[in-house]
Order: C-alpha cells, then sequence, then structure tokens
C-alpha cells in the first residue's frame, strides 16, 4: 500500500564539545519544551553533552521574497550557548521553583543538580534579543549520578519535584528547593532504566542482580 506520510530533512545542526570535537551525550541530555516560558508558546530545542555545554535552539522556517517557504539551519536559530562548569547527564523540563508555575530546566551532573531560569530580555538599539540562563537553586549530591526522573510525586498539584538514581543504588528526592529523602534500591547491582508513572504515582526501575 501506499503511505500517506514522508519524511523530509527540514532543519539540523552539527552539535559540537570542546575545540570542535564531537559532543559526546546520553539520551537524557534532548528535551523539548516552551523553556523561556514564551507566548504564544513556541517549543525549543535544548541539548547538553559531556563537555558540559548547553545550547538552546529555536528552529524555524520563514517565507523568501518569491513566497516559498525557507527552511534549514540559521545562526539566529541559536537562542543560547553556555558552557556549564561539569559534564551534562541529563536535562529536564517542569515547575521545579516554588515561588512561580514557570517551566524551568534541571541539569544532571555527576555530584549536583542545578535547576535554571531561561529568560529572554528585548534588544535595545536595534540589538536582537537576548536569553539568559541564572541558576534558581542547586542541590549538592552525596553520591555520584547516574539520571533523574522528574514529575509531581505524592500528586502535588502545580509543581514538578526530582530524584536523582546514584550509581550506588539510591534515589535521592527534592520536593523543589528542599532535600525529602534517600530510599536505597533493594537487590541493586547497576543503575538501570527508571520511570515515574503520574497516573498511579509510582516509580519503576529495573534491576540487574541475578
Amino acid at each position: 500500500g501506499m503511505s500517506l506520510f514522508k519524511a523530509r530533512d527540514w532543519w539540523s545542526t552539527v552539535v559540537e564539545g570542546e575545540e570542535g570535537t564531537e559532543e559526546e551525550c546520553c539520551t537524557g541530555c534532548l528535551v523539548i519544551a516552551n523553556i523561556n516560558n514564551e507566548k504564544p508558546a513556541k517549543d525549543k530545542i535544548i541539548v547538553g553533552g559531556f563537555s558540559g555545554t548547553l545550547r538552546v535552539f529555536c528552529p524555524q522556517s520563514y517565507v523568501h521574497e518569491g513566497g516559498e517557504e525557507v527552511s534549514g539551519y540559521r545562526a539566529d536559530h541559536v537562542l543560547l550557548e553556555a558552557t556549564l562548569s561539569y559534564p551534562i547527564l541529563q536535562l529536564a523540563v517542569g515547575k521545579f521553583v516554588s515561588s512561580n508555575d514557570f517551566n524551568h530546566l534541571c541539569v544532571l551532573h555527576p555530584d549536583r543538580l542545578v535547576v535554571y531560569t531561561i529568560s529572554v530580555t528585548a534588544g535595545q538599539a536595534g540589538h536582537g534579543d537576548h536569553t539568559r540562563l541564572t541558576i534558581a537553586y542547586q542541590h549538592k549530591l552525596q553520591r555520584n549520578a547516574h539520571s533523574m526522573i522528574t514529575g509531581p510525586f505524592g500528586g502535588v498539584k502545580g509543581k514538578d519535584y526530582i530524584a536523582v538514581q546514584s550509581l550506588d543504588g539510591c534515589i535521592t528526592a527534592f520536593e523543589q528547593e528542599s532535600f525529602a529523602f534517600n530510599s536505597f534500591l533493594p537487590g541493586f547491582l547497576l543503575p538501570g532504566p527508571i520511570a515515574y508513572v503520574a497516573k498511579s504515582d509510582v516509580i519503576i526501575t529495573v534491576s540487574s542482580d541475578w
């Protein structure tokens, strides 16, 4: 049969690490969200990597003089490029700050997690808008991190909490700016997949114990 769907390359860019080397990252280092809380909402692509570089892209097409739609990478699609002090293991977007219900960016590093506000200030004197990255708060971790999950743990309304899985099988939960609890996973051997299911308010893990 004939498919109704066709895929075409609409937008792409090469993400580089330090000094032009290829960036290395794992699956959790890419998120899509309206991270700067723009109105009307417009999704951005947020990418991190082991080099510690964080990038925010806003791909868009535009109509050429001839009336045709033109797509593809342009330099002004890069809203933000920042080099953080530590490798980026994972990114998450959610309502992580208690004083408001805006989207914030949570960045997991090996020894800490940092929640950032990404905001846009209008440019002056003909200059374009300026995107700023500011730290809302951070938690120093007692154990080396592997991965994290986020969500409305406990059925909380209008906010998201964060739980970090360590390399040695400890789940550390944070209720936004506050530490909540530590819990060791039973039968733990190696860190593996972990997920939060909001509907039933459960955390699902995969044990590698044999």
